[in-house]
């Protein structure tokens, strides 16, 4: 994963493939790691981008991916109506998530039969992990 803010990703794809990342690791919700995992991805003009903020944006990943919204927009130069509008002071700011007002409640773990599917990095599917010893 590697993002450079020229070529390749949109700033929306990093973005995604980072939550993604950080969901299959389990750290969605720690705003830190998530931050630190995608600023190891960070090369090019993104980098030099990356250095110049503030220590707060750089360890926290709810402002370091609105930041990044913010300064490679999927449309930039468009109003909502398709007219071109090169203003940046135009631009908005997308405001933080709110925290949740409550915990989401765990339920107990259950005993279920299924397969999991094993992806490399990159995506490729590799096969399967049966959940008993015959395979099923």
């Amino acid at each position: 994963l590697s993002f450079d803010g020229k070529e390749g990703l949109s700033s929306h794809d990093f973005v995604q493939q980072v939550q993604r990342t950080a969901f299959q690791q389990g750290k969605q919700r720690n705003d830190e790691w998530v931050a630190d995992f995608a600023a190891t991805s960070f090369s090019g003009e993104a980098l030099e981008w990356y250095v110049g903020l503030d220590e707060e944006s750089q360890t926290s990943w709810r402002k370091l991916r609105a930041g990044l919204i913010q300064r490679w927009p999927i449309n930039p130069g468009k109003k909502a109506d398709g007219q071109a509008d090169l203003d940046p002071a135009n631009i908005p700011t997308p405001a933080p998530a709110a925290t949740p007002p409550y915990a989401l409640p765990r339920t107990s773990p259950k005993t279920s039969l299924g397969l999991i599917k094993i992806k490399r990095e990159d995506w490729e599917e590799i096969g399967y992990l049966a959940s008993d010893p015959e395979g099923r």
